[in-house]
């Protein structure tokens, strides 16, 4: 199937638009044959494209930017000399690298701690394995102050194939 799916793509000249969840969020995502595989780039949805309109930026084209011939030639020399053959195995991920020193650090200090797991008996369900953490935070402050936990609210029970409407989240402006 993968291979007729790739196929049939590149035949036709078309790339796939999909909806895909990474990281617990949703992303919108491109999926392109190319070669032997089929690539997923995601992309932005249209609430995140900011217009040019309000943006300050320099005119386009050498005269309007009032751009000198030399200063254009130098610039194209600096490139050329920082340009180099793409070699993907020299970046990698430091940010997973450092969390998990730190890990196995604090680990071989004996700084952890034991995880008790979610009874079903202490969890508001929603689903067959989804859990209301809204609510288990609720339970969580009111048993650390000493406040008598509330009744829980009925959960929300959803069918399947019938996905949460989306909340629209407010946005900084830069």
């Amino acid at each position: 199937m993968y291979a007729l799916l790739r196929e049939a793509m590149f035949t036709q000249e078309v790339i796939a638009i999909a909806r895909v969840v990474m990281h617990n969020k949703e992303h919108l995502a491109a999926l392109i044959p190319s070669g032997p595989g089929l690539v997923l780039n995601t992309l932005r949805w249209a609430e995140e494209i900011r217009s040019w309109a309000g943006l300050t930026l320099p005119p386009e084209g050498k005269a309007a930017a009032n751009l000198k011939a030399s200063e254009l030639t130098m610039a194209g020399q600096l490139i050329a000399d920082m340009t180099a053959t793409w070699q993907p195995d020299r970046y990698a991920d430091t940010f997973t690298a450092a969390v998990r020193k730190l890990v196995a650090q604090r680990a071989d200090a004996g700084a952890t701690q034991a995880v008790k797991p979610v009874d079903d008996a202490d969890s508001t369900a929603i689903g067959s394995n989804v859990l209301d953490l809204t609510e288990l935070l609720k339970k969580s402050l009111g048993k650390r102050h000493g406040e008598k936990t509330p009744e829980a609210p009925a959960p929300v029970v959803r069918r399947a194939g019938k996905p949460a409407p989306l909340k629209a989240v407010a946005r900084k402006r830069a």
